[in-house]
């Protein structure tokens, strides 16, 4: 149990950081997928007969630019939001020290590399 403003929370610590995992790595499915995709849509046709390929990579070039602005955006709102708990709410949970561990640092090298990743 937790206490946090006065609201008393039922959850481990952990769950945040597991979450932010899970949320990071469909991150990585979806962008494998438009990778594939757009592969695929790009061999439709030939050099001179296009056979509308550029409406499908114009559609796929638009949900990469919105994805690649709004998901590690989000991811790193919520990274840097369960950082926060974990190292100031949760000083006294007993069983482990939460800022540390492979999950942890998994956790700041995601945020590190899609903070680079929206600078660029």
């Amino acid at each position: 149990m937790q206490t946090f403003d006065g609201v008393t929370y039922d959850f481990a610590p952990g769950t945040m950081l597991d979450t932010l995992a899970l949320v990071a790595i469909s991150y990585l499915v979806v962008d494998f997928a438009w990778i594939a995709m757009t592969w695929s849509s790009s061999s439709i046709g030939t050099p001179t007969q296009p056979m509308r390929r550029d409406q499908y990579v114009r559609n796929l070039m638009i949900f990469k630019i919105l994805s690649s602005i709004l998901f590690p955006l989000s991811i790193l709102g919520f990274g840097l939001y369960s950082v926060y708990y974990v190292r100031t709410v949760c000083e006294d949970y007993p069983y482990q020290a939460q800022d540390e561990g492979p999950l942890f640092t998994l956790i700041c090298v995601l945020l590190f590399t899609y903070s680079l990743e929206l600078l660029v």
